[in-house]
């Protein structure tokens, strides 16, 4: 049974103006705008936001300004996710131990960076 699945990661460049559409290739899709804006369906998306659309539905996306977006999207995986605070993992275990691992911070501090965010109650 493999765990990975065809996934695409697209970086894309808009001109002022341009379109794109966004086929249903793939079940799960979604895209990154990273600089500028974009228009769907007559909702304007800034900069930073991630918009996730439904499968079998083809997007079409307008950029009114140069715009940056990332393309993201690719089959489900075919087998289960434990999702705790910003853990993923396919093993209950591995994310306990990713608990553990944050809360002693064995690697200590990236130099520069000071902060420390200590996982939630």
């Amino acid at each position: 049974m493999p765990i990975f699945s065809p996934t695409f990661y697209v970086d894309a460049r808009l001109d002022n103006g341009a379109t794109l559409d966004l086929e249903d290739d793939y079940a799960e899709r979604g895209i990154f705008v990273v600089d500028g804006s974009i228009e769907i369906e007559d909702a304007r998306h800034e900069t930073g936001t991630m918009i996730v659309f439904a499968p079998e539905e083809t997007i079409s996306i307008k950029a009114p300004d140069g715009t940056r977006i990332m393309l993201v999207g690719g089959a489900p995986l075919d087998v289960p996710r434990h999702i705790w605070w910003n853990f993923v993992s396919l093993s209950k275990d591995r994310l306990e131990r990713a608990k553990a691992e944050w809360r002693d911070n064995p690697t200590g501090h990236i130099e520069g960076d000071d902060e420390f965010i200590p996982l939630p109650d």
